[in-house]
This record gives structure tokens, C-alpha cells and sequence, in this order.
């Protein structure tokens, strides 16, 4: 279990160290980072991971304490916007498994396609990250996706982890 609670809004987080692999855990408070609301109405809403952001009803409290958790290991929300805990590191922390990083250029070649491919097939998590420029306009900069497929005509089929805006390159 990744996300447990042990306290009155305490919750432990299950990450992996990134230089052994072993795990660790974090504790972390259920309050998070927030800011002002947009409609006036003096509530506030999470600075980054949305609890709602699954579409349902309920809230889904573990993305936001598993963030808080990534941000607190390296320093704070400051540290991790936009990619700047170097997303191939998180990924390690969160699965405990090395993770690798190519180039967008690189994604053209057909050695690499086929890796990538059969990573998918293996189930295998293939993460990618946008740069400040994004290569498409649909594709939003300095932002992380999941990619979901490599369709046969070399199109990356991309998941917005928002839930909204996914796309194709």
C-alpha cells in the first residue's frame, strides 16, 4: 500500500530511495499546499494535484499526499514544478525501478521506437516530459505525460496525467 494513514490527518507515503532502490517513507499532513480560490468564495484549492481531478464525486486525497510526499523529499513544490525534480528520478522513486531518459530526436529512430514499444507490451511505464517549448502546440511545455501507445505509423499516443488534453505527436 502506497498511501496509508497513521494519525489524525497523518499519512504515510511509500516512495523508493533513488540511489538503493530501498524503500522509505515519508510522513506527511493531510493539509495541503493551497491557494485562493478564483470564485471569492474563501475557500482554497491544492496548488498542484487537483483531488478531483478523476471526475468523480469523492475526492482522490493519494495523488496529492503522494506530490506532497515527492515535494517534501526534495525540498519543497518549488523544487518539482514543472519537472524540475527531473522526472525520470521520480519515477524511480515511485516505483523503485531505474529509469532511463532520450531525447525527443531520438524518438524518430527505429531502434528506439521498438524499445519503447516493447516496454509498453512488457507493462512497463513509459513516461515523457515536454520542454518549456513544446514540439506541438497541443502539447502543454514543461509538463509530464504517460505514453499509452506508439501507433503502426510512428504516432506517440500521450496521456495528460490532468486527465484532459491528452495527445497525439
Amino acid at each position: 500500500q502506497m498511501v496509508r494513514q497513521v494519525g489524525d490527518n497523518q499519512y504515510a507515503v511509500r516512495l523508493y530511495d533513488y540511489d538503493t532502490g530501498m524503500p522509505v517513507e515519508v510522513i506527511v499532513s493531510g493539509a495541503l499546499h493551497g491557494e485562493r480560490s478564483m470564485l471569492g468564495l474563501g475557500r482554497t484549492k491544492p496548488v498542484y494535484a487537483d483531488v478531483r481531478a478523476g471526475g468523480g464525486d469523492a475526492p482522490e486525497l493519494w495523488v496529492a499526499l503522494v506530490e506532497k510526499a515527492i515535494a517534501t523529499r526534495h525540498g519543497g513544490y518549488g523544487a518539482i514544478e514543472g519537472g524540475k525534480g527531473n522526472g525520470y528520478r521520480v519515477m524511480n522513486e515511485l516505483t523503485g525501478q531505474k529509469a532511463r531518459t532520450h531525447a525527443i530526436h531520438e524518438f524518430e529512430d527505429a531502434h528506439i521506437q521498438a524499445q519503447l514499444k516493447a516496454h509498453l507490451q512488457s507493462g512497463h511505464s513509459v513516461y515523457m516530459s515536454s520542454r518549456l517549448t513544446p514540439v506541438a502546440s497541443d502539447v502543454a511545455g514543461n509538463h509530464a505525460y504517460t505514453l499509452r501507445e506508439i501507433t503502426p505509423d510512428g504516432v506517440y499516443v500521450l496521456h495528460n496525467p490532468w486527465g484532459t488534453q491528452h495527445v497525439e505527436v
